[in-house]
């Protein structure tokens, strides 16, 4: 049996693509379409790093695993379905400096929503193909489709 869809992320048309999710605090959630509960845990352990331990989370309806796996989750996803649905929590007052321009990891909660973050290469090989922002429990997310780029065609 398929694991629900998480109630409290928002639908995005037709596409019933993974979701990530990575809160300001906390772990980095995920969700795969037409999966059982199973095939959800399997997943971490098949691409994951060894030692990571998926648990289900009961309060955002979704598998989590620590957030230092977040690249690792989001980019065999993006190859395995071409896009994904990637929620992050921000802080809309929080600006955007050099210290998130010039960062190496990937989490930023500042108001630029990732896009500066480490001048965008936590985000190499996949592309923005849309975005919005919401409003869930009092928090700000920032939704978007993230897919992967494909390949340069070379003409002879």
């Amino acid at each position: 049996m398929p694991v629900p869809r998480p109630s409290w992320i928002p639908l995005w048309g037709d596409i019933d693509a993974p979701i990530v999710t990575l809160p300001a605090r906390g772990r980095t959630g995920y969700w795969i379409p037409k999966r059982s509960w199973q095939r959800h845990e399997q997943f971490v352990h098949d691409y994951v790093h060894g030692r990571a331990r998926p648990e289900w989370e009961r309060d955002n309806d979704s598998w989590a695993v620590s957030t230092d796996h977040f690249i690792e989750v989001v980019g065999t996803l993006v190859q395995q379905h071409g896009r994904i649905l990637l929620g992050r929590e921000f802080n809309r007052s929080e600006k955007c400096n050099h210290r998130c321009m010039n960062a190496l990891g990937y989490v930023c909660t500042c108001s630029c929503r990732a896009r500066n973050h480490g001048g965008g290469r936590w985000m190499s090989g996949w592309r923005i193909a849309d975005d919005t922002t919401l409003m869930t429990n009092g928090r700000s997310w920032s939704w978007t489709i993230l897919e992967k780029i494909p390949p340069e065609t070379s003409r002879p």
